[in-house]
């Protein structure tokens, strides 16, 4: 808040205050945050917009988001993790697997990837996927 105070348009504050809102359950009070955070060339704003999007209910709004982190950097696990579950839940589920499939072959390196990969695989009723996608995160997590 203090940050924002003095610069109202910083990207990484704004992000910080919706991923804080977002963490006490509160998303559609953060979303405002994730969206002017998304001013910058990076795709992590992008995924983050997509995830509360996802927390929200608006799987289409989801999937925009998700897909401008990918046109930003493509190839990003995280980006085409989010962009899986979005598609799997706005009823696109072959395309969405798909998102999946390829983000699970880059093999992430940070558990919030693998616990993207698990949402999504959830999403897409692949309870096997899902399963391994958990211990990865929690694997992941150990070693830190």
């Amino acid at each position: 808040d203090a940050v924002l105070a003095k610069a109202p348009s910083h990207p990484d504050a704004l992000g910080a205050k919706g991923q804080l809102l977002a963490s006490e359950g509160r998303v559609k009070e953060a979303l405002p945050y994730f969206e002017k955070a998304t001013a910058t060339s990076a795709p992590e704003p992008f995924i983050d917009l997509a995830r509360a999007y996802l927390a929200a209910g608006d799987a289409t709004k989801a999937r925009d988001a998700a897909a401008e982190a990918l046109t930003r950097s493509p190839g990003h696990p995280w980006a085409m993790a989010v962009l899986g579950e979005a598609l799997v839940r706005h009823g696109e589920r072959e395309r969405g697997v798909e998102y999946l499939t390829r983000a699970l072959a880059v093999g992430p390196r940070r558990p919030a990837v693998w616990n993207s990969l698990a949402s999504g695989f959830d999403a897409a009723n692949d309870p096997q996927h899902a399963k391994y996608c958990r211990r990865q995160a929690a694997a992941l997590a150990s070693a830190r």
